[in-house]
């Protein structure tokens, strides 16, 4: 039976028992209502009468001071004297939550992109004995929390995007988000990608946080402490690939899993040269005539800045390349605004951009690697329930020059019907 049915029906009566207060307060003054001694506790109590005892119990917050009618209400525990709540004044009350919650949810989204610009957040809206926990760190007031945000803020350049911000249940709300964090005190200044959810629980009646859990999405186990978070956070620091100081191909992560990476591409543009047959995934060919292109071989004589990747694109059901792309600067944002080709094997292409799960490797990329990586890669995918499309890319970041150890390759796969989040 519903809660209306019930009501209705006569079966359901509602008790408020009442906190003690002040005897010159009436419980009607609006000026009570706001106190904390006015706090009430809504007692929802069955009368079926073949099941008596029968009891359902939902706490409820201060009332708000509204103008409507209140039902009066004694300290008597005699049934008999037992307020009735009418379905208009339960209503109210959900209003009221709801209207809490989704003041909060609006609340968090601001107050996160203000966190990871200033390293500052609004304390009055925090409980002073807010818990944090992470998969690395946990605190029990908010002076802990304070000291952590400050503290990633001093270490890393951070960069913050959030996607979602949800009222998930009765005080509950979840954050989704993408933090790339960069550790400028190494050498080699290690950059992490942490994709997650932050899940907020909230004081219906003050809308103050009262806790904050984050979870990442890379980890299995994200209660602290979890050693799998260590040991990812010290394996991703102590990974050496280098990215190149030049401008490259702009992608957000919307979600990092132990085996891949999802993005998000934006529509781009690309010089493209076609691969002679039989050439295998990590083939060069075609490097030579879009160098060419970009470093003043067009009709303009207009010198480009050469950006990275390099991609080389394995059409659906071959294993070999058919094209090889230079990603143009940003610069440049319609196919019409690059220098024409002098060589007619050099073509001027816009692509869609899309969403693409990537892995990523190091060393000189042979065909071999780059077929393992991509089959493992579709496999992983197929495995957690995406649809990736026939064919893949592979995206190399650096000059010939660069140590093995140190270059970053990528395999790439667009998926089909993908939804966000």
């Amino acid at each position: 039976m519903s809660l209306r049915q019930a009501l209705s029906s006569g079966r359901l009566r509602v008790s408020v028992n009442v906190k003690p207060v002040p005897a010159q307060c009436s419980l009607r003054s609006q000026s009570c209502l706001t106190r904390p001694s006015a706090r009430r506790s809504i007692h929802l109590l069955a009368t079926n009468t073949a099941d008596a005892s029968s009891t359902f119990e939902a706490t409820q917050t201060t009332l708000p001071s509204q103008t409507t009618a209140l039902p009066s209400v004694t300290e008597s525990t005699d049934d008999e004297s037992i307020p009735q709540l009418t379905e208009e004044e339960l209503r109210f009350l959900e209003e009221r939550r709801a209207f809490v919650m989704e003041e909060a949810r609006n609340f968090i989204a601001s107050d996160l992109d203000r966190i990871f610009k200033t390293g500052e957040l609004t304390v009055s809206r925090y409980d002073p004995n807010i818990r944090f926990e992470d998969p690395l760190v946990a605190y029990d007031n908010i002076d802990g929390y304070i000291f952590y945000i400050r503290a990633l803020k001093a270490l890393f350049n951070i960069d913050w995007q959030l996607h979602t911000v949800d009222v998930t249940g009765p005080d509950e709300v979840t954050a989704r988000w993408t933090m790339g964090m960069q550790l400028w005190l190494l050498p080699w200044r290690p950059y992490v990608v942490f994709t997650g959810r932050s899940f907020y629980k909230v004081n219906t009646d003050t809308g103050k946080i009262l806790s904050h859990v984050d979870a990442w999405d890379v980890l299995k186990h994200n209660r602290f402490l979890s050693l799998e978070g260590v040991t990812y956070v010290l394996r991703t620091m102590m990974e050496v690939q280098v990215t190149p100081d030049i401008e490259v191909h702009k992608f957000s992560v919307l979600k990092k899993v132990k085996d891949y990476e999802l993005r998000s591409y934006p529509p781009y543009l690309v010089a493209e040269t076609a691969m002679p047959g039989g050439a295998g995934p990590a083939s060069g060919s075609g490097f030579m005539e879009l160098a060419d292109f970009i470093f003043g071989n067009n009709r303009e004589k207009v010198k480009m800045e050469m950006t990275s990747p390099v991609i080389t694109t394995v059409p659906p059901g071959q294993v070999t390349s058919s094209a090889m792309q230079f990603v143009m600067e940003g610069r440049f944002t319609e196919v019409n605004q690059l220098p024409s080709p002098v060589d007619s094997r050099v073509l001027r292409k816009s692509e869609k951009g899309g969403v693409y799960a990537a892995v990523r490797f190091s060393g000189w990329p042979l065909d071999y690697e780059v077929v393992q990586n991509e089959r493992a890669l579709r496999d992983a995918l197929l495995r957690d329930g995406y649809n990736p499309l026939p064919g893949y890319s592979l995206a190399r970041y650096n000059e010939p020059s660069v140590p093995p150890m140190f270059r970053r390759n990528e395999v790439l796969i667009e998926l089909h019907n993908f939804t966000w989040p």
